[in-house]
């Protein structure tokens, strides 16, 4: 199915080029090998477009849902994908199991845009999860910074994870996303404005994390797979303040190595 109503495939440099380039999709549909051709491009075309201009590019996507079909979108370059707004402009995974995937040192901004898809099954280790839980909404491999603002992320889209070895950022801003899995050794994740389902803060692994958390303004909801909201593991800083833990147990529980600085304050209780 085309979209007709955005009559420019891409504007701005081509592939090879070191300039920034703006790709706006005409399609919603998700043919293989398409490669953002003029008047016919779709979002994984305006991807490998993307990775194939060295530059920080972005995506600018339409009123619609955007189904994939032909496997993850692998973001390979600097990359900034822009919808309308989270109600308005859909991506939806379908049957994958990973829906955006950035590689290691890469850069991505996801903004405006709601991740969806149907129920895809329960992770071995989360059999209570809704089904869908076993899908990876966003997958970045570390090393660079992940930004969210204004995302909705459902459950059955899946969880937001980073997992590597290397120094990482997560900022995420006036969105709702079900399950974020951020085990970076180093780096910063910031909340501020928005609904969180379930987290795990800091490096579960060998080493510890010197991670520091800062959360504002925002909600940490549990659900049936755990008891705690939030899960934190860090020897870096963590600061709270203005915000609810809202129908868990435990709520905020921290575990392994001690932060070198808690600073918790304004932070609410309810339905527990």
């Amino acid at each position: 199915m085309k979209l007709m109503l955005i009559p420019v495939a891409f504007l701005g440099s081509v592939c090879g080029t070191t300039e920034a380039a703006t790709y706006i999709p005409t399609r919603l549909d998700d043919p293989a090998g398409n490669a953002c051709p003029p008047q016919d491009c779709s979002l994984r075309g305006a991807v490998l477009a993307a990775n194939a201009s060295l530059g920080s590019d972005r995506i600018e996507l339409g009123a619609g849902t955007y189904a994939l079909t032909d496997g993850e979108l692998p973001i390979m370059e600097a990359l900034e994908i822009v919808g309308l707004a989270a109600g308005v402009s859909h991506i939806d995974a379908g049957g994958l199991s990973i829906i955006a995937h950035a590689f290691e040192d890469v850069p991505l901004t996801m903004r405006k845009l709601s991740l969806e898809g149907p129920p895809l099954g329960r992770a071995p280790s989360m059999p209570h999860a809704p089904v869908g839980a076993a899908r990876i909404a966003i997958k970045a491999d570390g090393g660079a910074t992940l930004t969210l603002s204004a995302m909705r992320v459902v459950a059955e889209a899946g969880s937001v994870e980073i997992v590597n070895n290397t120094a990482s950022d997560l900022i995420v801003a006036d969105s709702l996303l079900w399950r974020v899995l951020a085990s970076q050794p180093a780096g910063s994740i910031t909340l501020t404005d928005s609904d969180l389902g379930f987290g795990i803060f800091g490096n579960v692994n060998p080493g510890g994390s010197e991670v520091d958390i800062n959360i504002l303004r925002s909600m940490i909801a549990g659900d049936d797979i755990t008891s705690s909201g939030l899960m934190i593991e860090t020897r870096g800083s963590v600061h709270m303040a203005y915000s609810d833990m809202v129908n868990t147990t435990n709520g905020l529980l921290f575990q392994g190595d001690s932060p070198s600085e808690v600073v918790i304050s304004h932070l609410g209780y309810r339905s527990n």
